[in-house]
């Protein structure tokens, strides 16, 4: 980097016997450079970083629009299959407490009974199983380092 000098400067500098301020310039210059040299070898070293980032994870940042666009309809199906447990749910609320009660207020046959919790134990396994199938666990430390699980 180059330093511009003004004519009172230059004056200065030619009637310096001892040459202080020339000294002065050169140090402050060499102080400037080092400076600078310091800088670029940081953003250097963070180029590094973000290179060596990219060749680790295929999905940063060009497909990133795609993963937030897959996140949004995966959330939409997350709705869709909650809504459905939630009928699934109130299904067998009705089916378990109409057995219970036909038994208890019409004297129904115990078959009615054993018959209403097994269809309610059927369908609470079927949620069980079909939830465990459409989810799962994001670590939210993976999430915002942008590891892979």
């Amino acid at each position: 980097m180059s330093r511009s000098l003004s004519l009172k400067d230059i004056q200065q500098i030619i009637n310096d016997t001892d040459n202080n301020i020339l000294k002065s310039l050169i140090v402050n210059q060499r102080r400037k450079i080092k400076q600078e040299i310091k800088d670029a070898s940081e953003q250097l070293a963070s180029l590094s970083q973000l290179e060596t980032f990219l060749n680790k994870h295929s999905d940063f940042p060009g497909n990133i629009s795609q993963s937030i666009f897959d996140k949004i309809k995966k959330t939409k199906k997350l709705k869709q299959l909650r809504i459905k447990l939630l009928l699934i749910g109130i299904s067998i609320d009705f089916i378990l407490w109409g057995s219970i009660l036909y038994f208890l207020f019409y004297q129904g046959n115990l078959i009615w009974l054993l018959l209403g919790i097994l269809i309610t134990v059927a369908l609470t396994w079927y949620i069980a199983i079909n939830y465990y199938h459409h989810t799962c666990y994001i670590c939210p430390h993976c999430v915002n380092t942008g590891s892979k699980m």
